[in-house]
This record gives C-alpha cells, sequence and structure tokens, in this order.
C-alpha cells in the first residue's frame, strides 16, 4: 500500500487534554523563573501526575510531556483506504434453445387410397382400381392436369414438443415411390396442434407446398424443407396431393394395398424461440457482467488478497424450467485450488434461492481495472414432460459484494493524496496548580511533536 499522507494543524498555547495522544509531547523551554518564589520544575511535576509527565532522560530533552489517551487526536484506519460494498442486480435472458432431433416421422399413401380418393381423373382411377392383382398398361396421367387426390395423410407424432416456435431449422422430407410407375407429386406440407391432452385439434397451420418430379418407381428422392419463422406441432400431414405420371409402355402389376408412395420427414438442427417442449441437457450462451469497485481515476486496485469478506446474492426463477447457474469470476483465485472461484447454484422452477459466498482465501489481480468481472453459465436440466418456454424469460439475480479492510490479508494499488487538517483547538491542562501561580511563565521557544505510526 502506498499511502501519501500530507498532514497541517494549528494549535494554540492553549491545550484540551481530551484531544491529544500518548504519542504527542509538547516540550517547551521555560524562561526563568517560573514564578515568585524557590519553586523548581522538579517541584512542580510529581509522579503520580496521570498526564503530566517530566522527562529528563531525552538526549534532546528534558521534556515536559502532556499524556492524553491514545487516538484521541485523530485515527485514520484500513477503511479509510479499503472497502467494496457494491450491489447490483443483473438477469440470465434463456434466449433460443436447441431442440433434440426428431424422426423419421412417416406416412404412407397406398395405391387403394389414391385411386379411391381421386377427386379427378377418375377415369384414370377407376381403370387402375378394377385391375387390382393383375397387369395393365398404366394410363398416362398429364402434369397439366394431375389426378387429384382428397384427405390428410398424418404421419406419426412427434415426442420432443407439443408445439415450437421455430428460430432457425429444417426438415429433410424425403418421398419413397413403390408405385410400379415414375410420378410427379405435389403436396402441401401442413401441421397439427393438439390441446395439451391430445384429444383434439387445437391448430391446424398450412407451412408450404412441396413437389417431387420425375421420381422412378422404387427410388427415393429428398428435399430439404426450411421451417425458420414457422409454428409446428406434433403431427405433420400431407394434404391436397396431385398425382401425374407419363404411364408405362408395358403392362405393370396391381397391388392397391402393396404398392404406396412413402414420406419420411427428419429435423436437422431445430432450433426453437418458444413453445412446450421436452428440453434436453444443454449450456446456454455464457454471459459477462461487471460490478464496480469503486476506484478510478487516480486510485487503483492491483492486487487483493483476502481473509474474509463475502457475496451475497438473491436468484429468482419464474420460468417453469430446472437449471444450474454457475458463476466464474476469472480474476478470482481460490487459493485453495489454485482455480478460479467458482460457484455453482441449483435452481429450482419458480422459485427465489438466497445464498453466500465466502471470499476468504482468495485472491483478486485487477492491475488497475475499475471492476471484477462475473462470467454466468446457465446450463438447463434435462425434462421428461413438455415445460412452457420462452427465450425471452429471464432469471434474474441481485449481490452484494461486502469486504473492508479486516478482510483483506494484503492489497496493493494507489489509494489517492490525502490530507489530514487538524482544526484550531484550545487545550485545557485541567492542573489547578497553575492557578496557584503568582505571575506567569512564557514558551520561549514552543513546538508540538506528533509522533504516528502507519501500518
Amino acid at each position: 500500500m502506498v499511502v501519501l499522507l500530507g498532514m497541517m494543524g494549528c494549535v494554540e498555547d492553549k491545550f484540551n487534554m481530551d484531544k491529544l495522544s500518548t504519542d504527542m509531547e509538547v516540550s517547551p523551554s521555560f524562561s526563568a523563573p517560573l514564578a515568585r518564589g524557590s519553586l523548581s520544575l522538579d517541584d512542580l511535576v510529581s509522579d503520580e501526575s496521570g498526564n503530566l509527565v517530566y522527562d529528563s532522560s531525552d538526549a534532546q530533552g528534558p521534556f515536559f510531556k502532556f499524556v492524553y489517551r491514545e487516538d484521541s487526536i485523530f485515527s485514520y484506519g484500513g477503511n479509510d483506504f479499503f472497502g467494496v460494498n457494491e450491489s447490483g442486480s443483473d438477469g440470465y435472458t434463456l434466449g433460443n434453445i436447441s431442440l433434440d432431433p426428431f424422426g423419421p416421422v412417416s406416412d404412407t399413401v397406398t395405391l387403394r387410397q389414391i385411386v379411391l380418393h381421386a377427386s379427378s381423373r377418375q377415369t384414370e382411377a377407376q381403370a387402375i382400381e378394377s385391375a387390382d392383382g393383375s397387369d395393365i398398361i398404366f394410363p398416362a396421367i398429364s402434369e397439366s392436369d394431375p389426378m387429384d387426390i382428397s384427405g390428410k395423410y398424418k404421419s406419426n407424432t412427434i415426442d420432443n414438443f407439443r408445439v415450437a416456435h421455430i428460430q432457425s431449422g429444417e426438415i429433410d422430407l424425403t418421398l419413397t415411390n413403390k408405385l410400379p410407375v415414375e410420378v410427379n407429386v405435389e403436396f402441401t406440407l401442413g401441421t397439427q396442434i393438439l390441446d395439451q391432452s391430445g384429444s383434439f385439434v387445437e391448430k391446424d397451420r398450412v407451412l408450404q407446398t412441396v413437389q417431387f418430379s420425375g421420381l422412378a418407381a422404387n427410388t427415393d428422392m429428398t428435399k430439404t424443407i426450411d421451417l425458420s419463422g414457422e409454428e409446428i406441432g406434433a403431427i405433420l400431414y400431407i394434404s391436397n396431393l396431385k398425382l401425374s405420371t407419363p404411364g408405362s409402355s408395358s403392362q405393370v402389376t396391381i397391388n392397391l394395398d402393396g404398392q404406396n408412395l412413402n414420406m419420411e420427414a427428419r429435423s436437422s438442427e431445430l432450433v426453437i424461440s418458444r413453445g412446450e417442449v421436452a428440453i434436453k441437457d444443454q449450456t446456454l450462451n455464457n454471459q459477462t457482467t461487471k460490478v464496480a469497485t469503486g476506484y478510478s481515476g487516480d486510485r487503483r486496485l492491483d492486487t487483493v488478497r483476502l481473509q474474509g469478506g463475502t457475496i451475497s446474492y438473491t436468484i429468482e426463477n419464474l420460468t417453469e424450467l430446472s437449471a444450474s447457474l454457475e458463476l466464474v469470476f476469472p480474476e478470482s483465485t481460490d487459493l485453495t485450488t489454485g482455480n478460479p472461484l467458482t460457484v455453482n447454484q441449483a435452481i429450482d422452477p419458480q422459485t427465489t434461492t438466497t445464498s453466500q459466498v465466502n471470499l476468504a482465501n482468495t485472491r483478486t489481480v485487477l492491475n488497475g481495472a475499475d471492476s471484477i468481472p462475473i462470467q454466468y453459465n446457465l446450463q438447463l436440466e434435462p425434462t421428461q414432460d413438455f415445460v412452457a418456454f420462452d427465450a425471452h424469460d429471464q432469471l434474474s439475480f441481485d449481490y452484494t459484494i461486502d469486504v473492508n479492510s479486516e478482510d483483506a490479508e494484503y492489497i496493493s494499488g494507489f489509494f489517492g493524496q490525502e490530507t489530514i487538517s487538524l482544526p484550531q483547538e484550545e487545550i485545557e491542562t485541567g492542573f489547578e496548580l497553575f492557578n496557584t501561580l503568582e505571575g506567569g511563565f512564557t514558551l520561549t521557544d514552543p513546538s508540538i511533536r506528533l509522533f504516528y505510526e502507519s501500518s
């Protein structure tokens, strides 16, 4: 600790005995005679005097000492140089989260369903239906006048959310043609959001139109569908199915139940902003806040080694999510482990948690920085059931850092230049002896020496 201490003062020759310390000396040289008569300085001062002492042992003496209670003039303690009592609040915004990939979820439209639900090109549909189990020349159906097939063909249920608002991500749709001829297929991809019990459709949404062209018999084709900005439910379906084909040049076997179109959907890197989801174990992005030390400008802290002090904090979780919050002080070292000071706190849904960190046996290296960085990392705990989630949800926390000089084992820095001015005082001696003297005495060379010790 570097302390520059300037002292200025002005004291009259009348003294208030309660103001000075044991380290203060008054050493006047007396002119003779001190009083009328034969009274000597030795006669004036007795050994029993509690606060007036004659000291002839000093090489520069003798001295006539007024003695006062320790620290009664002034006291300048460690807390005047060092102390951090800073409070603040911050919060962790959950942000978007990644979902475990789903799929494949699939649906199959049989050739029987195609011809039975055909709302156009019914002549061709009836011919195909009548040929079940036999061989025919498969009729051609032009792209400009396709066979329209009514109905919704639903996939099996996605199991990791009920509803999700997609921030980014894709699904891969794979269509496998198990019909005996090449086909062109167009359909509407839609989604259904069921109520929480799963007993009825709460919302039905159309996503987009998908086309597959030139899909040969017994082959598959995959298209990637961007779902960014979409809201999807746990059920995907295809509807408004349109089928065209160049037909066959030779006879093919018709099997209404064994021949079909099969659609599979798989997700890829889905990131959601809100919804009701089963959350996987994941760590959200690290964030950093800073706590001011109260030292700025020419006042500077470099290194602080503590033997006490605390960080008190309160975490309020208004979300439906269980999580664990990790607080890391990258510039503070736990001297027991040699690692950065780290605090881990489990957080239950809809709770308020209050705790405290003991800063004993830690060292913080600031090198003049005016704030202490704190990193906080939030880990979401996995859930089996669907829970409500919103990227704007926050975990908020309040904190107070309380450290004073008594908690400090070692501090280095620059604490500024201080000037202590002692006010003008009248000091009463409190000795009746002076009242009995006839005449007066003169302080011919008065001086006051103040002895102080800096730790």
